[in-house]
């Protein structure tokens, strides 16, 4: 009828400014805030996501002391988390929501910063390690095979070389095992011998740039 098209007009009329009006939420300065802290966060996770499994499917050692460096690794992801919780506070102060971004980018963190904190630092150690690398020679005790149990069963094992103990003529103490791939620690253990080319470290931490026994030679992913 006259009457209702008469009324559908009047509130088409009506409605026009709003649909010319961008959404309230694209103007909202704190949405853009959360979405960029939120977004670095979880980033964060998943390049540890990938660092851990980098590391459980390569589980040889590379660093001389891998101690020392989840050490410095844990001091880094210390610092690192009370700066970006910080940062985060100060972004986000003032408003009503920010609490809650703040303890989800707290708790992602927590979860997260260690793994690519240790990775980050064992990387920089040698990627930036632009010193003379040491060869030495160690005897070797014997190989070790370790078998470990996973989910539903399932077998994997590690190749674990244990040096004989005697001083080496170098200024890097080695350790008394050395996890190793398996070709290697079945070449060393038949020669008895294993030759280790040593850097520093650019944080100081040494590291394994070549190992090499009986013509199996390893070398530590660049």
């Amino acid at each position: 009828t006259d009457a209702q098209l008469d009324a559908l007009l009047r509130v088409q009329r009506a409605s026009a400014p709003i649909e010319h009006t961008p959404r309230r939420w694209f103007a909202d300065p704190f949405l853009w805030k959360a979405l960029l802290i939120e977004g670095v966060v979880w980033a964060m996770l998943g390049y540890a996501i990938g660092a851990f499994a980098e590391v459980v499917i390569h589980r040889e050692d590379v660093h001389v002391h891998p101690g020392q460096v989840i050490a410095v690794g844990l001091v880094v992801a210390t610092v690192a988390l009370l700066v970006l919780v910080g940062a985060t506070w100060l972004v986000l102060r003032g408003s009503s929501r920010g609490h809650r971004v703040l303890i989800e980018s707290a708790v992602v963190l927590c979860l997260g910063l260690p793994v690519t904190s240790i990775q980050v630092v064992g990387d920089t150690n040698r990627a930036l390690d632009d010193a003379a690398a040491v060869t030495v020679t160690a005897m070797v005790d014997r190989c070790e095979v370790r078998e470990h149990r996973g989910k539903r069963g399932r077998k994997s094992y590690s190749y674990h070389l244990w040096l004989d103990g005697r001083p080496t003529p170098d200024r890097f103490a080695l350790p008394a095992q050395i996890e190793v791939v398996h070709e290697l620690c079945r070449a060393a253990d038949a020669a008895r011998l294993i030759e280790l080319t040593i850097k520093p470290g650019r944080w100081g931490l040494p590291w394994y740039q070549r190992l090499a026994a009986s013509g199996v030679t390893w070398e530590a992913p660049t």
